[in-house]
């Protein structure tokens, strides 16, 4: 069962969100359907309040993988700027019917060298209220890091099927 729980965002600012676990699990234990997007259709994504500038540099990135994992349902897009470093990754998972909020999701920018530019996360109810945000934990965004790493490392290798616990990780090569 899913608690609200408070947490600490980097800016300092405390805020109620319920946290769902299976937003920075693990991907290894599970299959995954990879989609290269083309960067036409990174184009028709569009996100309210950024700006122009901002769009186009997220098309400039080299790659952007839109993944479905299989037994969790997650949706992860990922938009790398080189070698298996991902700068924008958004994670997208469904909750169950026990709860009250029917999706979450979190979002995070990252720096060349991994750091968390920023990040949130949010949660929609039952599409009559508006969404809830609050900052990003800064413990979550390397979650965050090591997960885009393992799954953008998957997509380009072809390993779809679902891989032994901890055996991705030792092989993604140094960003």
């Amino acid at each position: 069962m899913l608690l609200p729980h408070e947490l600490s965002a980097q800016s300092g600012a405390r805020a109620i969100v319920p946290v769902a676990p299976i937003l920075f699990a693990p991907a290894e234990g599970e299959r995954l359907n990879c989609r290269r997007q083309r960067a036409d259709e990174q184009r028709d994504v569009s996100y309210p309040g950024r700006g122009v500038f901002e769009f186009a540099r997220e098309g400039s990135l080299r790659i952007r993988w839109r993944v479905v994992l299989i037994e969790s349902q997650r949706t992860i897009t990922i938009a790398l700027e080189r070698n298996y470093v991902p700068r924008d990754v958004v994670v997208d998972a469904g909750r169950g019917a026990g709860t009250t909020a029917a999706h979450e999701s979190v979002r995070v920018r990252f720096l060349p060298g991994g750091e968390v530019q920023n990040g949130f996360r949010a949660v929609t109810g039952d599409g009559r209220s508006p969404p809830v945000t609050s900052p990003l934990d800064s413990a979550d965004g390397g979650r965050i890091y090591a997960l885009a790493r393992e799954i953008a490392f998957r997509c380009d290798r072809g390993l779809m099927d679902a891989m032994p616990i901890g055996s991705v990780q030792g092989q993604i090569p140094p960003g």
